[in-house]
C-alpha cells in the first residue's frame, strides 16, 4: 500500500513540476506552433526526423540559443523521474508536455539541428568546442567536429580546437579533426603535420 502511496505521489509531484515548468517555459521562450522551442528540441529525439528538421530549418538563427543549451543537456534523478512517471500522466498533460528524452539523445539531435543550420549557427561554436574537448561521448565528440567543420571555417578557435583534438583518446575523433583542419585551414594543416606529431 505505501509504495502504491509512493508511486501516486511521484506521479503528482512530476505531473506539477512538468506543469510549472511549461508555464515558465512558454512564458521565457520563443513559441513555434503554439509550443516553446525546448518542446521542438525534445522532439528531434521522438522518431520524427525529417519531419521536426524541417520545422526547425524555419525557425534559422532564432533557434540557437535554445539548441546550445540542449548541448549541455545531462541526465539527473530528475529526468528519470520524468521518464518514470511519462506513461501515467493524465492523457491531457502528456499532449502539452514533451516526451522524456536521455540527455545525450538531445545533445546529439541538437548538434544534428545546428549543421542544418549552417553558418546560421555561428554562434553555437564555443559551446560545440566545449563537446568536442569535454563530452565523455566518442560519437558527440566526432559530430562536434563535423558540425564545426560546417560552420566554422575562416574561426580560429575552430582550427585551434581541431589541433587540440588530434590528440583525442578516440582515433575515430583524431581522423575527423585531422580531415577537418585540412579543410578549415590547409596551410595551418601543413605546418603542423610537417612538424610531426607531438602533444599540444
Amino acid at each position: 500500500m505505501r509504495k502504491r502511496f509512493r508511486i501516486v505521489l511521484v506521479i503528482l509531484l512530476a505531473a506539477f513540476l512538468g506543469g510549472v515548468a511549461w508555464e515558465v517555459l512558454r512564458e521565457s521562450e520563443p513559441v513555434y506552433k503554439g509550443k516553446p522551442l525546448s518542446y521542438w528540441v525534445n522532439s528531434l529525439g521522438n522518431g520524427e526526423g525529417d519531419m521536426v528538421k524541417g520545422n526547425w530549418r524555419g525557425l534559422g538563427s532564432n533557434a540557437v540559443p535554445i539548441l546550445v543549451l540542449a548541448l549541455g543537456k545531462r541526465d539527473g534523478i530528475d529526468r528519470d523521474l520524468y521518464e518514470k512517471a511519462w506513461p501515467h500522466l493524465p492523457a491531457w498533460a502528456r499532449r502539452r508536455l514533451s516526451r522524456p528524452v536521455q540527455a545525450v539523445v538531445l545533445r546529439e539531435n541538437a548538434i544534428d539541428m545546428l549543421n542544418a543550420l549552417s553558418m546560421d549557427a555561428k554562434p553555437a561554436i564555443p559551446a560545440l568546442i566545449r563537446i568536442l574537448k569535454r563530452d565523455k561521448h566518442e560519437a558527440l565528440r566526432a559530430k562536434a567536429v563535423w558540425c564545426l567543420e560546417n560552420i566554422g571555417k575562416q574561426d580560429r578557435t575552430v582550427t585551434q580546437a581541431f589541433i587540440a583534438a588530434l590528440n583525442d583518446q578516440s582515433w575515430n575523433v583524431r581522423l575527423i579533426a585531422t580531415n577537418a583542419l585540412r579543410e578549415v585551414d590547409p596551410a595551418m594543416a601543413a605546418k603542423v603535420f610537417a612538424e610531426g606529431p607531438k602533444k599540444r
